[in-house]
């Protein structure tokens, strides 16, 4: 049996993907988040940098192509916003996200 490659879809059946402008630290800022989260392409290694020293305008996938490895050497890195660092939001149910829910476990 062979493999179904994706690809091989139809136009309408594949799955869109996003199309709009890249994000910038403008908009990360904007959001709570003024970290990035950096990981290495070939070895995985990963890091935290503050993002303060890079002007609102740039964007985050040009960044990754600047990046160097510390672990491996290699030029280039996936870097994305740092969404850990965001506060807890409540969210529909009242909860608030990173919070750990209280549960009553008593047996009858």
């Amino acid at each position: 049996m062979r493999y179904r490659d994706p690809r091989d879809d139809q136009p309408a059946k594949r799955r869109g993907s996003y199309r709009g402008p890249p994000m910038t630290l403008a908009n990360m800022r904007a959001q709570g988040v003024r970290s990035l989260s950096v990981s290495c392409w070939l070895c995985h290694h990963g890091a935290v940098l503050i993002a303060d020293r890079w002007s609102d305008e740039v964007q985050l996938p040009s960044l990754g192509t600047r990046m160097v490895c510390t672990g491996c050497g290699i030029v280039g890195a996936d870097v994305r916003p740092d969404w850990q660092e965001r506060e807890g939001r409540e969210s529909l149910t009242g909860a608030r996200s990173g919070d750990d829910p209280e549960v009553d476990c008593e047996r009858t």
